[in-house]
């Protein structure tokens, strides 16, 4: 492993650990290659939120979203936190990230500096929950369905109509929108 994981304790006392890295490549929405401070590189997918498909596949909003992690997160410093499982079974790192470590443990940290729950909050991401990585699940679910209710991002597509599947002048939805 040999990257440098530096236990960070918060105002709150909470203890996280972090491990510093910049990222190198955006792959797209909820996926980014970094380099450790020891050099060695890694992909990293991040946990507890599933952006539209923008690579093999494109999915409606998936390119915007790819954008979007790029457009915050390439060239620069984040920290990542670990869940109870540390790899998927691609062997992609799994990992929280942050873009600069917390000061405390609560809504408005997360809120503001975790780039997993930035992506749900402006509506680039759905959640993707896979246990036992659960740390954050509450917070997420607050943070889609406030995006959903706001139409942000991906929750307020309107997808191209198909031929006679809706009335006439009705508009077709994102799989996960409210209509």
């Amino acid at each position: 492993n040999n990257q440098t994981v530096k236990k960070e304790e918060t105002e709150d006392k909470t203890e996280i650990n972090l491990i510093k890295a910049k990222v190198t490549k955006v792959v797209d929405g909820d996926t980014v290659y970094v380099r450790f401070e020891n050099g060695r590189e890694e992909k990293v997918r991040f946990i507890g939120v599933d952006t539209p498909e923008s690579t093999i596949r494109v999915e409606a909003y998936g390119e915007e979203a790819a954008a979007y992690t790029k457009s915050q997160l390439y060239g620069k410093n984040v920290w990542l936190e670990l869940d109870v499982q540390g790899r998927d079974e691609y062997g992609r790192l799994l990992a929280y990230i942050w873009l600069s470590p917390p000061v405390s443990m609560n809504d408005a940290e997360i809120r503001n500096k975790m780039f997993n729950a930035i992506l749900l909050l402006e509506g680039y991401a759905q959640i993707m929950t896979v246990p036992p990585n659960v740390k954050y699940v509450d917070y997420f679910r607050t943070y889609q369905q406030e995006a959903r209710e706001q139409n942000k991002g991906l929750w307020g597509l309107e997808i191209n109509k198909r031929e006679n599947s809706q009335a006439a002048g009705e508009p077709e939805y994102y799989i996960g929108n409210k209509k």
